[in-house]
């Protein structure tokens, strides 16, 4: 995604990220004219543009930016250095056996949502696919499963396992629903 960093994000900007993580792409900004931004200045550009990011996009977090100047050249080369590792984290796939070791230590030290004196228990963790990355989580009651919660796990899980600059994709599926099923069959 090419913006112009002498305006940083306009509302079209936004937009368009926000339908490519839709999407399911990863995503790398190119803020282009970074030569015309004042040298003092330049700190306080970068800080910006990461909060904008952060406070407009919640399902992709560390998003990179590439600051460069397609008229001097200026640092051009790196661009194709984010592609490609955003590109390789996109196609990461997270052995089962590494996901359930890293949602049982998280169960441990993470408040987990109650309703009525029942509490969500996170069972299994797996990745079903790539491009992008995604993975259901077994649960014993989905109801007890909150939006922030899911929201504060999507990132969790970004976090631990460097899926930086790309979006995934947590499935929640109740065990009870699944065993009930099972018996229909």
């Amino acid at each position: 995604m090419l913006i112009d960093s002498t305006v940083a994000f306009c509302a079209t900007d936004m937009t368009l990220i926000k339908k490519i993580i839709d999407e399911g792409r990863g995503v790398v900004v190119v803020a282009n004219k970074w030569d015309m931004v004042q040298d003092k200045f330049k700190k306080k550009a970068v800080k910006w543009m990461d909060k904008q990011l952060e406070k407009g996009l919640g399902q992709a977090k560390g998003i990179p930016i590439a600051y460069i100047s397609a008229k001097t050249g200026h640092r051009s080369d790196r661009i194709m250095d984010e592609v490609l590792r955003v590109y390789e984290k996109w196609n990461t796939r997270v052995s089962t056996g590494l996901l359930n070791k890293w949602i049982h230590a998280f169960s441990k030290v993470q408040k987990l949502p109650a309703t009525d004196g029942k509490m969500l228990k996170m069972r299994y963790l797996m990745q079903i696919k790539v491009r992008p990355p995604t993975f259901f989580l077994y649960v014993n009651n989905k109801k007890l499963m909150t939006d922030n919660f899911e929201h504060f796990m999507r990132n969790s899980i970004s976090k631990e396992f460097g899926f930086i600059g790309v979006p995934i994709r947590v499935l929640i599926r109740d065990s009870r629903t699944q065993y009930a099923n099972k018996k229909l069959s």
